[in-house]
């Protein structure tokens, strides 16, 4: 819940039929095109001043909010410093034939822009340059 009683949703909504869709993220310039932008509060007190509010894209939002750090502060008070459960282990822990079969079929047709090839090719040619790759005989 937020101040004043109003949900967050609602809020939300508010601002966003108040300031428009939001269409470019005012930290990294992206746009709407490119990925999802959404109005974030800039003071945490979710009041209903237009000003607190700015376009983000999800990513700069995330980051704006600092939501990793929160999930890892709420992981290690339950399950101590490692932020996992003690018995949780998944060394040698394998995906099932239909789970694979449906990652592969989401990956079908994915396009990659240029740069991310790249850094994928120049990632591949140093783990095989580190021998982390074997070569395979017939």
């Amino acid at each position: 819940m937020v101040k004043g009683g109003t949900e967050y949703k609602a809020l939300h909504r508010w601002v966003q039929k108040s300031l428009g869709r939001a269409e470019v993220c005012s930290t990294c310039f992206r746009t709407s095109e490119e990925t999802r932008i959404e109005w974030a509060n800039l003071s945490g007190k979710y009041t209903k001043d237009l000003e607190d509010w700015l376009p983000m894209c999800r990513t700069c939002h995330m980051i704006f909010d600092d939501v990793s750090q929160r999930v890892w502060e709420t992981r290690r008070k339950r399950y101590g410093d490692t932020g996992h459960k003690p018995e949780t282990s998944w060394k040698g822990w394998k995906h099932s034939s239909e789970s694979k079969k449906r990652m592969s079929k989401q990956r079908k047709g994915k396009k990659f822009n240029e740069e991310h090839k790249r850094n994928l090719s120049k990632s591949l040619k140093n783990a095989w340059a580190k021998g982390k790759f074997k070569k395979r005989t017939v």
